[in-house]
């Protein structure tokens, strides 16, 4: 065998595998009509358990000492459930997760889950069984975790002491949250539907806070969560109006669009994302909602890119999510798990206007972001579509909305005065810059960045990014929150009244299969352009996006064309109108 060779056991017969222990694997699968497939030998699998859907066998591992290996390009899974999976047989899984510490990013906080049913405790997984401090007994794997409390004689199972916390937490759900210390490694046990919080320096080799940063690979063993009966993750319960950490129950990638959520939970997550450094360089939160098409705010790094949606949740990876007005419910299900163990799930951002505003280090660090998501079916009252604000150790740039500090804002399109209220905290002395980024932006109210810190009044681009640099001192008003505001305006010169808007087709009557059109003045927005014969029926349809100002387009028309008289017509939200066209 080998990390890329593969399985596939068929037929409907019983098996007995025996591998030479430690066997690489690929991808196993079972694509059986019958009979149970028995291991009589541990192995290393390096892609995945795969269930065929016409599976109809049982698999069972015979308490053999089975791996589910993580490196830098792939975590290896247990796929959809088909047939069955024998759990007593099945209770010696090793889940790893590949920590890229010192490759993509140095020593950061993660938030991470253990995807099984275990009685190891934190020291018997992450800390491989440590029986001394720093005791590094399998290198390339494990971190070291210190605490609040001094234990010279590791009693309590801290690598070191740390009078201001410990490196490894769990969440206290609440209106804002919190993290709290964990009392000892050696008798709290790492199984936890929550996640844990955990700052990793690298493998048990990097013991000082300024040691060089290295990959390390942290694992458990246990009974991987399967099924609908006794062996299934439990469903997971969120308080009214708070916060609550989440853990993904799978050793697999699950979609959060597909996880079966009461009425109460706000169609957000949050995920901890290292390469959102910001000044302190440790990590910070990713919004992910659903009114803003599932795109990462603030976004900005190789994890989470702007502008890409996301909707999948990874193996051994915890989340926050939020519940409004009520108490909010979890539940998974093996129908929740993706064959991937990639970050992003690619789908088309939902209709509608944004502006991204992102905030950035003297540096040219991305430190934290949000969002204003503009559309008609959004309320501008506060519901489930706002995503609340999860906070950041470091730098946090928010929004002030309904009583609450939001990062992902939904509201209808704006109209004359209405105005963004930002929010800033903990930001340190010195440059930053602030960037906005808008897209599809409707209307002509002209947006403008007021600085109550400086008195400048800075127009924002509807249609391109705008940048401005401003600096903190220590003077209270230049880091007082509620420094910048951003304002909607009606052009004085504009009449909505009488819109001076033309379409123009030239040359005209259409010579070729070319129809050049300019718009002008169209108000900025996405249109719906037609291209109709005199009945009525539609020969080309196309969805344009105007700018405002005037747009020159070409369009192909289809060959079967026949020479007359037609009528294009535009329809958009704002505005519709038509013009008659020749072709010859």
């Amino acid at each position: 065998g080998s990390a890329t060779s593969n399985l596939t056991l068929t037929g409907g017969t019983n098996q007995s595998l025996v591998p030479e222990a430690c066997t690489p694997l690929g991808l196993f699968t079972m694509k059986k009509s019958g009979g149970t497939v028995s291991w009589a030998g541990g192995v290393n699998i390096y892609e995945g358990v795969y269930f065929d859907p016409t599976n109809t066998g049982t698999l069972n591992f015979q308490q053999q000492p089975i791996t589910l290996k993580s490196t830098a390009t792939h975590t290896a899974y247990i796929s959809r459930l088909y047939g069955t999976l024998n759990a007593v047989g099945a209770s010696k899984i090793t889940v790893e997760r590949y920590i890229p510490t010192g490759v993509d990013h140095g020593k950061s906080w993660q938030l991470l889950s253990v995807p099984l049913n275990t009685t190891q405790t934190i020291n018997q997984a992450w800390q491989d069984t440590a029986t001394s401090a720093n005791h590094n007994r399998y290198p390339g794997y494990g971190t070291m975790i210190t605490g609040a409390t001094n234990d010279p004689s590791f009693t309590l199972g801290f690598d070191a002491y740390t009078p201001l916390g410990s490196t490894m937490k769990s969440f206290v759900a609440g209106p804002t949250g919190s993290w709290q210390d964990i009392a000892n490694t050696k008798s709290t046990s790492i199984k936890s539907q929550k996640g844990w919080m955990v700052l990793v320096r690298g493998d048990r080799s990097v013991i000082t806070h300024n040691g060089a940063a290295v990959p390390t690979v942290l694992r458990a063993t246990g009974t991987p969560y399967f099924g609908s009966a006794g062996n299934q993750a439990q469903a997971m319960s969120i308080p009214a109006n708070s916060f609550e950490a989440i853990g993904n129950p799978y050793a697999c990638t699950i979609y959060f669009d597909s996880l079966t959520l009461n009425s109460a939970v706000d169609r957000t997550f949050y995920v901890w994302d290292p390469l959102l450094s910001g000044s302190s360089g440790l990590g910070a939160y990713q919004t992910i909602s659903q009114s803003a098409g599932w795109v990462p705010v603030p976004g900005g790094t190789s994890n989470y890119p702007t502008g890409i949606p996301v909707t999948t949740i990874q193996s051994g990876q915890a989340v926050l999510m939020h519940a409004t007005g009520s108490m909010g419910t979890v539940v998974f299900s093996e129908a929740d798990k993706v064959l991937t163990s990639n970050n992003v799930y690619r789908q088309p951002v939902s209709s509608g206007s944004t502006l991204q505003a992102q905030l950035f280090t003297a540096s040219g660090r991305l430190a934290d972001g949000n969002m204003v998501a503009f559309h008609n079916s959004n309320s501008n009252d506060y519901d489930g579509r706002d995503a609340v604000k999860a906070t950041n150790t470091g730098e946090n740039f928010g929004i002030a909305a309904h009583s609450k500090i939001i990062s992902v804002l939904s509201r209808t399109p704006v109209t004359d005065r209405d105005t963004i209220h930002y929010q800033l905290w903990n930001i340190p002395r010195g440059n930053h810059l602030l960037k906005f980024t808008p897209r599809n932006f409707e209307g002509r109210e002209s947006a403008w960045l007021v600085d109550r810190f400086t008195g400048n009044e800075t127009e924002v681009s509807r249609s391109r990014e705008t940048e401005y640099a401003f600096e903190v001192t220590s003077a209270v008003s230049s880091y007082h929150p509620n420094r910048f505001y951003l304002i909607f305006r009606k052009p004085a010169s504009i009449s909505y009244d009488v819109p001076e808007t033309t379409i123009t087709i030239a040359p005209n009557p259409v010579t070729g299969r070319r129809l050049a059109v300019v718009f002008s003045n169209l108000p900025a927005g996405q249109y719906q352009v037609s291209l109709m014969q005199a009945g009525g029926a539609v020969v080309m349809r196309k969805v344009t996006i105007s700018s405002g100002g005037i747009d020159r387009l070409n369009y192909d028309l289809p060959a079967a064309m026949v020479p007359g008289v037609y009528r294009l017509v535009v329809q958009g939200r704002l505005w519709n109108g038509d013009a008659r066209v020749v072709v010859n």
